[in-house]
């Protein structure tokens, strides 16, 4: 199952629940990407991913 594209996640955080979108991208074997929401863009690097 690939992990590429883009999801939309509720986060709790202590004043209230934020909304975000990822947006990630293996390139090369790496995988890349980018977090966005509430007006703030913030790039993604060196991301791994954990299998639980």
């Amino acid at each position: 199952m690939s992990v590429e594209g883009a999801r939309k996640l509720a986060i709790p955080t202590p004043n209230g629940k934020i909304t975000i979108v990822v947006e990630l991208r293996a390139r090369v074997g790496t995988l890349t990407g980018v977090a966005h929401g509430s007006g703030e863009k913030v790039s993604l690097a060196d991301v791994t991913l954990a299998r639980t």
